[in-house]
């Protein structure tokens, strides 16, 4: 096997479920064909246990994402799963340094009995996925009605001072706001959602905010048509924020790919060790029952090993020699100029790969 960068996992701890309607994900849609269910127990043990056995190998597994294809606070058992992997990170004793544990999560269960408190028990790190500050243009994103808008962030936003006041006591390791999707009203948002984030973290003491940025629109289950091929870095974004104080309060930005690539290296190792390289692709996402699969393919049609019969170095060499067939009607497929554009040696190299092994 080729691959020598460090990877990253996204576990489905509830796939098909969720308690929002997102515009760009087929959950909750009349189409959707995928599973509803959540992860067994043994499921998510086997998970731990082959994490544990690639430490061995000397496979280093940087960040252990659960968010998947559902809202992961909804899994009646949310509690003990967050214990068993705090226990992961409490008995680790390979020489890789464990994984960092996080959850992503539209906020709307936080406060709920349990939910944060659970992840400052096990010093798990929180993602709240948070595209705009306006309550109209909230309901549109996140249940495709405007009118929805208000009474969602009356219970949003109280969660997300009540994780700004745990972070600014190092109660919860990290927290992050997935600034997302690239699409309808984010973009006009984006400074009063900064204006919003800042003001609620200085009400909370909270020094700084983390916003987490993807330069593409992910088509979750092909429910969003892209009509431009373009990809959104963010420029201006990034000149007028990134690094700076508002409210008193330090903004981190980042791109979504800064999270899972660290160099450049990492880039051209997909490039080198994957038949069909694709950023999405060159992770592992799981689903509720163990299978590999792409993160778009939220049906799970094609599935690349499963952790109750492989171990994730095998995974790995299976996805590296795969030709996915859902890519091919994929909007980020190889022989769309949307793939990745902010990358043209990686676009580029892409391109001739992909047509030397049809």
């Amino acid at each position: 096997m080729k691959v020598n960068r460090s990877i990253c996992i996204n576990n489905s701890l509830v796939h098909g479920i969720c308690n929002y309607n997102c515009i760009t994900c087929s959950v909750n849609k009349l189409n959707y064909t995928g599973p509803k269910v959540y992860q067994e127990k043994n499921i998510t043990l086997k998970l731990i246990e082959r994490i544990q056995e690639a430490a061995g190998d000397g496979i280093n597994i940087r960040y252990l994402d659960n968010s998947g294809s559902g809202e992961c606070t909804l899994h009646p058992d949310f509690g003990e799963r967050m214990n068993l992997f705090g226990d992961m990170l409490r008995k680790w004793n390979a020489k890789i340094a464990p994984p960092k544990v996080s959850i992503v999560t539209n906020g709307y269960n936080l406060l709920k009995k349990n939910i944060l408190e659970k992840l400052s028990d096990n010093q798990i790190e929180l993602r709240i996925s948070f595209p705009t500050a306006i309550s109209e243009h909230y309901g549109t994103i996140m249940r495709q009605d405007a009118r929805e808008g208000k009474t969602l962030l009356a219970n949003v936003v109280p969660a997300i001072g009540k994780a700004m006041e745990m972070a600014a006591q190092k109660k919860i390791p990290r927290l992050d706001f997935h600034i997302s999707p690239p699409y309808y009203h984010m973009y006009e948002d984006f400074p009063q959602t900064i204006e919003f984030l800042t003001s609620l973290a200085a009400q909370n003491r909270l020094s700084e905010i983390n916003l987490e940025m993807f330069p593409a629109l992910t088509n979750r289950g092909g429910k969003v048509e892209i009509t431009q091929n373009r990809v959104e870095t963010y420029p201006t974004f990034f000149k007028t924020y990134n690094r700076k104080f508002l409210n008193g309060v330090k903004i981190n930005m980042y791109l979504s790919t800064k999270r899972y690539f660290l160099t450049f290296y990492d880039y051209l190792d997909i490039l080198y060790s994957f038949r069909y390289p694709c950023l999405y692709f060159a992770n592992i996402f799981l689903s509720p029952f163990g299978d590999s699969c792409c993160c778009n393919d939220q049906a799970v049609k094609e599935k690349f090993g499963n952790i109750t019969e492989n171990s994730i170095k095998e995974i790995m060499k299976i996805k590296a020699n795969a030709l996915p067939k859902i890519c091919e009607k994929c909007s980020h497929s190889l022989d769309k100029d949307s793939y990745l554009g902010f990358l043209p040696i990686y676009h580029f190299w892409a391109k001739i790969k992909g047509a030397l092994t049809k």
